[in-house]
């Protein structure tokens, strides 16, 4: 199937995931929401599928979701995709780091490296997770840790 830049992982006039497996997606409102976001939002900020903004932010919901929300995803999409299922977190995570003010912070040599690394997990972390405050420091972990590894693979979400 051919690609726009325009246009992420949803169908919305269909409803449907149009992934590597094309899913129905009406049980999931919020993959729809999340769609209209990054049409909205991201295509004019440069983020299009595949571009390391969207690596970055797909690693990271993957590394911070919570079980329980799989879990639930799960159940009501009949299905397991780890893509599709963190899809609005993906998303939502891409918003925040190409937001100027987020960019520019991290543009800052003031801050090294292991700071901004712990800052992202941080406000990542908070994006996706919006109570408890241990659940957010485990998630911000497992966020960091999947920072650390984009790195040493080169992936530089900044560009």
């Amino acid at each position: 199937m051919g690609r726009t830049l325009t246009v992420g992982w949803v169908c919305i006039a269909h409803r449907r995931w149009i992934g590597h497996n094309q899913l129905d997606i009406r049980a999931l409102p919020e993959l729809l929401a999340a769609e209209r976001h990054f049409r909205s939002t991201l295509v004019s900020r440069g983020a299009h599928v595949g571009t390391p903004v969207m690596v970055t932010a797909r690693e990271c919901a993957r590394a911070g979701i919570t079980l329980s929300t799989l879990e639930e995803r799960t159940t009501r999409a009949g299905t397991y995709d780890p893509e599709m299922l963190t899809y609005p977190e993906t998303i939502k995570i891409a918003r925040l780091i190409t937001q100027t003010s987020f960019k520019n912070w991290f543009h800052d040599p003031a801050h090294p490296p292991e700071q901004q690394r712990d800052r992202m997990a941080r406000e990542i972390a908070s994006s996706i997770i919006p109570t408890g405050e241990n659940r957010r420091l485990r998630s911000a972990e497992r966020i960091e840790k999947a920072l650390r590894k984009l790195s040493r693979l080169g992936i530089n979400w900044m560009t």
